[in-house]
This record gives structure tokens, sequence and C-alpha cells, in this order.
């Protein structure tokens, strides 16, 4: 059955039409992949430079002119990067006066900071996104007529209903359901097994933690999951192997990576062979600004080609990532991300000059049964607080000798000079977003 809402989109804003365009040229060779990219980045520029006020400031300051723009490398070098706090302070300039694909439509994104990003987003990033998401689907293993269930936490992704008629109508005409990830306790993750084995999809897409909390959770209390038959589609967040791992063990199932963000979504996403992140690169350009030398990690730097409205050049998303260089046995000529190592704010600058990651941490708890949930603080370099939510069924003396055990491992194998100490709370916050961080650092620090 093709569902009345996703049909009715369809026919009206040609997705299909995309889709069909993305799963062709997603074999085109390197060099048609390249030449398509450039001819796209040189369409948005010369449209910037009749249209968009910041960049015709910029070209104009910067006396750049888009004829000398010859190859993808010397759009690299001559157009600057943009952050998020210079697209804050211009975003009334960054918005086109001439609005090519319209309808736009108003979006934000606070992150982990808190601090919103406003931007508009046209019907052509819409339409292209859309059937680039539904490919990315399709790696899934997912049709189009088949049904998608979401554990998910922003409130702007789907709509609240309160009556449970309107909810249930919306549910039938669209095909999907929402799962709400802002507040996960124990009857919440039972009403979601509950309704997922109602609505049996064949795709369940979520943010990765919250995944994998509903798996811990199900593999804790023994739940029966052999008659769910989905794929899953893990985003919005860092995937590490030990969550993949338990999200596939207890689902009988594969699960998929992606990499996207509210202002750029679809970035990149694995195919069958999970060997890397495929990179869209039809519709995003994406480059590694490396710091350091004889490292492959670097600074993510994106550009959005399909967003007219709004455009992001070279903007520099907080990210950390590397290219993978090797092909893929999947036969796509698409460029790879071999790995997200997350954003800046999940590393921990150490006294030593070491970074530590949140994934670090995160293995600390592993097979463990004294602590539910926690997050490290760090408001000076040489001290972290622990805050943790204790487990009703241990014993004090098993968390005393957890603690004694963490401690000593963050001194051996992190850095001895860093001090720890441990809060007990009733309940670790969401962000706004519904994500999790189990790692703050206050400090100013580079990577």
């Amino acid at each position: 059955m093709m569902h009345l809402y996703n049909n009715n989109l369809f026919k009206k804003q040609n997705y299909l039409k995309y889709l069909n365009i993305l799963n062709q040229t997603q074999y085109y060779s390197e060099q048609e992949i390249y030449e398509l990219k450039y001819d796209k980045i040189v369409k948005l520029l010369r449209f910037c430079s009749k249209h968009n006020p910041f960049y015709q400031e910029l070209i104009e300051r910067l006396k750049i002119r888009i004829s000398n723009i010859k190859d993808i490398e010397s759009f690299e070098e001559i157009l600057p990067i943009i952050t998020k706090s210079e697209i804050q302070k211009n975003s009334h300039k960054l918005h086109s006066k001439f609005i090519a694909y319209p309808p736009e439509y108003q979006n934000s994104t606070g992150g982990s900071t808190g601090n919103p990003l406003n931007f508009f987003q046209d019907r052509y990033y819409h339409t292209w996104t859309f059937a680039d998401r539904l490919r990315h689907f399709q790696w899934c293993d997912w049709h189009l007529w088949e049904k998608k269930a979401y554990i998910w936490g922003s409130h702007k992704d789907y709509m609240n209903f309160k009556d449970r008629k309107l909810q249930g109508f919306r549910e039938l005409v669209s095909g999907e359901i929402f799962l709400n990830s802002f507040s996960m306790d124990q009857n919440k993750m039972q009403s979601f097994y509950n309704k997922l084995t109602k609505f049996q999809p064949k795709i369940l897409i979520g943010y990765a933690n919250a995944l994998n909390t509903f798996a811990q959770f199900l593999e804790k209390n023994n739940f029966d999951c052999s008659h769910f038959k989905f794929n899953i589609q893990s985003a919005a967040e860092n995937l590490y192997p030990e969550m993949r791992n338990t999200i596939e063990r207890m689902f009988q199932t594969n699960v998929f990576n992606s990499y996207g963000s509210r202002e750029i979504s679809s970035i990149a996403h694995e195919c069958k062979y999970k060997d890397g992140l495929h990179i869209s690169e039809e519709i995003r350009h994406v480059e590694i600004k490396k710091e350091k030398e004889n490292s492959e990690i670097g600074h993510i730097i994106l550009t959005d080609l399909v967003n007219y409205t709004f455009p992001f050049i070279r903007y520099q998303n907080e990210d950390i990532g590397e290219f993978s260089n090797h092909k893929c046995k999947c036969g796509r000529n698409l460029k790879r991300l071999k790995t997200i190592h997350g954003r800046k704010s999940d590393f921990m600058p150490t006294p030593s000059g070491k970074l530590a990651h949140s994934l670090f941490f995160t293995f600390l708890f592993y097979h463990q049964t004294s602590i539910l949930d926690f997050q490290v603080i760090q408001d000076r370099l040489d001290h972290i607080q622990i805050n943790y939510v204790f487990n009703q069924n241990s014993t004090q003396e098993k968390l005393k000798k957890l603690k004694t055990k963490i401690i000593k491992i963050i001194k051996k194998d992190l850095d001895h000079q860093l001090n720890v100490s441990f809060n007990e709370v009733k309940s670790i916050p969401s962000l706004a977003s519904g994500k999790r961080k189990c790692i703050i650092s206050n400090l100013d620090f580079s990577i």
C-alpha cells in the first residue's frame, strides 16, 4: 500500500523524479561526479553574486571573480570558511533577496550550545534532500510503500496530536509513527515496544543514544524482539561500535549509520557494506580541514549545493571527521567519510595536553550494574565531576568499588593529573533537541 500522505507529496514535489536521478548519478564515474558538483558550485555562486547581500559584499570586498574559479580546488582556495557565529551575526544578509524556488521555510538549531542558529530552506532544498533521504532508506532495504517508525526528539519533525483519533489518522495516511525521545523512562520504553509491535514498521530511524538506551532496556528486561522485521537507521548523533553491537544484538537486524545536521541534513550514509559513509555529492560538497601534519582527521567543511534561499558555503559546522581513501565494494563512486569523530563538544582536554573522547567514558560504564546513567562535567582543566543515576537494585558496596575502579582507569589510561568526583542525581537531562551528551566541557580549547 502506498500511503496517501507520502503519495501526495511525491506528486506535488517530484521527489520520485529526483530519487531516480540520484539512483543513477551514484554510479557515475568519479570525474563525472566531480564535474556535476563543480557545475552546481558555480551556479550557486553566480546566483549569490546577484541575489544574496552577504555574498555580494564578500565577493566585492575580496575582489572575487567567479570566472577565476576553474575547478573545485580553486573554489576551496578563494572562498573563505564561514562559522556558525559568523552566520548568526549576518543571518539577515545571508537570506537571499530573490527566492528562486518558493516557498521558503524557516528552520533553526540550537545544537549542544543552546545558542540558536536561525536560517531558511527552500523547495529546491527540501525536494532534493527528501529524495536523498529516500535513497538512503532504500540502502536500508526499505521500499516506498512500507511503514517507518522514528525514535526522535524534535518537535519540528512531528505533529504532537493530543487527540488520539487524529494521531491514529495521521499514522494511517502517512505510514509512520513518532516515538518521543525527550523523556525515556521505563514506562515510555515499554510503550515504545508495544507501539512498534502493533505498527510493525519496516525501518526504525532514531537518535543513536536513544536507540542504544532502548535496546539496553529491552535486553535487560528480557523482551522478545524476534517478531520485529525492520532494519535500523541511526541518525543525528555518533554511532559507536559498542552501541551498534548492542542494538544489532537485541533486534537481530542491520544498523546503518547516517550523518547530517539540522542546517544541512542528509550529508552521508552507509551502504550495506558499512565501510564508511557515502557522501551525497550530488547535493553536498564536503572538505576536511586538517590542522596537524601527518593527520587525516580534521574539521568538516560543508557546502550545500541546493539551498539558494540561505546559502551555506564552506560552512565549518564544528564536526570532526576523516575521509576513506579506498573503493567501496558496492560500486558507487561517491566519496566516503571513514568516520565521524564527533563534534568538538565530544572531546575534553586534560592537564597533560591530551584530548579525551566521550567514548572513553562510555566504555567505563559498560557491563556494570550499579550506575544506570551518567554525565561527565568539566569546569577546570584538572577536575571532572561525574553525575550519575544510582541503580537501586545494586548496593553501596558495589558502587564504591566501581567508583574506585573508574578513578584508577582514568588516572592510568587518560591522565594521572585529572581529579575525579562523583555526584548522585535523580536523572540526566536531555538537550532541548532530545539528544543526550555524556560529556560537557566548559573550557575553551582547540582540536
